[in-house]
């Protein structure tokens, strides 16, 4: 009760709402065991004063069982995402065809964070500190005058560490690859906090320009949106969080585009609580962004540079296949609507066999598997036999694979890195021209590279399973 009053007392005198908030919802979400985040210590600071402020920073910072538990768990995933500058053409990607230049410099950030990363982490704190002013409504009706930075900040639009490199220390520490790993997380989190920012004042500028209110609730409708379209899906803190991250890759990035959707149909007119101004925004990207691929994608299959398939049933629906290998610029999109048309038709098309009756389940099963973090992924492929891909995990004198052949081809597959795994991979099956074409992957774009084994395509031949399996 002190507290609250004394916050009171501090927003009556300075008009701070949002920092009050800020304050006084993150004292209350501790009892949650939710870390406040730093623009929220820095809101403490302000109304409370230092002492205070440097106690729960301090708390903050000191981890307990789960939490270094967690630390060590994911220090694979960490290395693994790293060693590239893939923000912008992976989470990024939806907002390119809508805000081209603000993406364009968001790709810009990504290098600077790995050519001058100080310079990345000093343009975070002008983000934090931007005076450009912007008028709020509050809720008694009055307009406030507040600081762009802190608008953002509370909006929750900029973040020091954002998956992949979520709670991980360990991995900056490793010896040789630490600064790697550093570099990879301010490339990462700078160009996605550039790119929200760069957004958020567009839009609220527009906003004002057109005479549209702007108040709190759409200010933090606006930021959740943002953050959905970037890859950032909300997720509350606590142990679903922890858990999600343990056991997926990027689970907020996964429900990123599905978050988009359904931001859009919340906020549609005749929708209570709706926002219509949000809505537009959502239906803006959604639009430029599947319109735009699908005029690239009809380009492309007109002019005879790319083979590409519309069917949502098929592997390589959406992908642009040029030779054996695919960039899918869709990512995650794709694997959820081509996982959603298969189970449901009960069917999937083969590149090379045509329609291939499929049980639904199993397609939920390796949409699922397709997501694991690299640690149970090791477990479960291993369970199931074979990876994701198809390639045994099992000795197999018929087909000429040895035990020693897999722990080797395994061993360098699950320890390098992401992009330069699609770049092997493609160098390997196509040579200098996979090679080249695979290089798009460092900057995040989905690239695979394999040619369908004989004995995999005789499998899918009822007339030979039988031969090959007796």
């Amino acid at each position: 009760n002190a507290l609250t009053t004394h916050a009171v007392e501090h927003m009556r005198e300075t008009g701070r709402v949002f920092e009050v908030d800020d304050a006084l919802g993150a004292i209350n979400r501790m009892t949650e065991k939710r870390v406040p985040r730093p623009h929220e210590i820095k809101a403490i600071r302000a109304i409370f004063g230092d002492e205070l402020a440097e106690a729960i920073a301090q708390a903050a910072k000191d981890k307990d069982f789960w939490s270094t538990f967690l630390e060590v768990w994911m220090l694979p995933k960490a290395v693994r995402s790293s060693f590239d500058i893939s923000f912008p053409a992976r989470q990024g990607i939806m907002v390119a065809p809508r805000h081209p230049l603000m993406w364009l410099d968001s790709i810009r950030t990504s290098v600077k964070g790995w050519v001058r990363p100080k310079d990345v982490i000093e343009d975070y704190t002008r983000m934090q500190t931007d005076s450009s002013p912007v008028g709020v409504k509050m809720a008694d009706g009055s307009t406030q005058t507040l600081k762009l930075g802190q608008v953002a900040d509370s909006m929750g639009i900029l973040a020091e560490r954002v998956e992949p490199f979520y709670n991980n220390n360990l991995a900056e520490r490793l010896f040789l690859i630490g600064p790697a790993v550093r570099r990879s997380r301010i490339s990462f989190t700078g160009a996605g906090n550039k790119l929200r920012f760069d957004m958020t004042r567009y839009w609220l500028n527009k906003w004002e320009r057109m005479g549209v209110e702007i108040n709190e609730d759409r200010i933090m409708k606006l930021g959740g949106l943002l953050n959905a379209l970037t890859g950032r899906a909300t997720v509350p803190k606590g142990f679903l969080f922890d858990f999600l991250q343990a056991t997926w890759w990027s689970p907020q990035y996964r429900l990123s585009g599905p978050q988009v959707v359904a931001t859009l149909a919340r906020n549609m007119p005749g929708v209570p609580g709706g926002d219509l101004q949000i809505a537009r925004i959502a239906a803006e990207n959604l639009v430029a962004f599947v319109g735009g691929g699908i005029g690239l994608l009809s380009a492309l299959k007109a002019s005879g540079l790319a083979d590409v398939n519309i069917d949502p049933r098929s592997t390589d629906f959406g992908k642009i296949k040029l030779g054996p290998t695919r960039i899918n610029f869709w990512v995650t999109s794709q694997l959820l609507v081509r996982t959603i048309a298969q189970s449901i038709t009960g069917t999937r098309i083969d590149p090379e066999l045509g329609p291939i009756a499929t049980d639904p389940g199993k397609v939920w099963g390796r949409y699922v598997q397709s997501g694991l973090a690299p640690e149970l992924s090791v477990v479960y492929d291993y369970v199931s036999g074979e990876t994701y891909l198809g390639e045994p995990l099992r000795p197999s004198a018929e087909r000429g694979i040895s035990g020693l052949e897999i722990a080797k081809r395994e061993a360098v597959e699950r320890t390098i890195p992401l992009a330069w795994s699609d770049i092997k991979k493609a160098i390997e099956t196509d040579a200098v021209r996979g090679g080249l074409i695979s290089a798009v992957g460092l900057l995040g774009l989905g690239v695979q590279s394999y040619e369908p084994s004989a004995a995999n395509r005789l499998q899918l031949i009822p007339e030979f399973v039988g031969g090959l399996t007796q």
